[in-house]
């Protein structure tokens, strides 16, 4: 319930009084309003249900049954076992904070999500994100801060595309899908960059 701190090893932060750090069967709930949810070093447990936000902080987390029912927050070079963004959830890229622009490839984690944000914080060098795989957003596509990348497959957003003031999209060059498939609109600041080519 992180009574302590934020910190995910902190033993006092877990109601059972020590933390799930080396425990590789463990079954694992994190409660809404818990804030014991900043990885500070890799974790491998059986399940995982989060309802918070999960901040992995580049720390690499291996999971059996992983369901994502609030927001998975990560850089995007850690390595995580697939996900199930249920409905609502949210997945946010951060980048990793480096002086030097960063291409990270979006592929194990997960083919669905329901919200996605990209959102890189740096003042400048922010990262690229690409997809490894087909992908669709059930949700809302935000890109806040930084580059996602369609590269060579196919995207399908259903709640629409929010493009920030240092955001852009990069569409597939090839004859690969781009479909809006939902209600949602298409919102641009007016300063990030986009080029959608052929979109359905």
């Amino acid at each position: 319930d992180g009574a302590i701190d934020t910190n995910w090893s902190t033993p006092a932060n877990w109601d059972v009084g020590r933390s799930p750090v080396g425990d590789t069967t463990a079954i694992v709930t994190i409660l809404d309003g818990s804030t014991a949810t900043h990885l500070s070093q890799a974790v491998t447990v059986s399940q995982l249900t989060n309802n918070e936000t999960l901040n992995l902080k580049g720390q690499n987390l291996t999971v059996t049954t992983f369901n994502n029912n609030d927001t998975l927050k990560l850089q995007g070079g850690e390595t995580v076992s697939p996900v199930n963004n249920n409905a609502n959830s949210t997945v946010q890229f951060t980048g990793n904070g480096t002086a030097q622009a960063t291409n990270h490839t979006l592929t194990e984690l997960a083919t669905t999500y329901h919200h996605l944000i990209i959102n890189d914080p740096s003042s400048s060098n922010r990262d690229t994100f690409s997809l490894g795989l087909a992908t669709d957003i059930n949700g809302l596509l935000t890109i806040t801060s930084g580059t996602l990348d369609q590269v060579t497959y196919t995207l399908t957003i259903g709640g629409g595309m929010s493009l920030g003031v240092n955001g852009a999209f990069t569409k597939a060059s090839g004859t690969q899908a781009l479909t809006f498939d939902g209600s949602g609109t298409l919102t641009n600041d007016g300063a990030g960059t986009i080029n959608l080519g052929d979109a359905t």
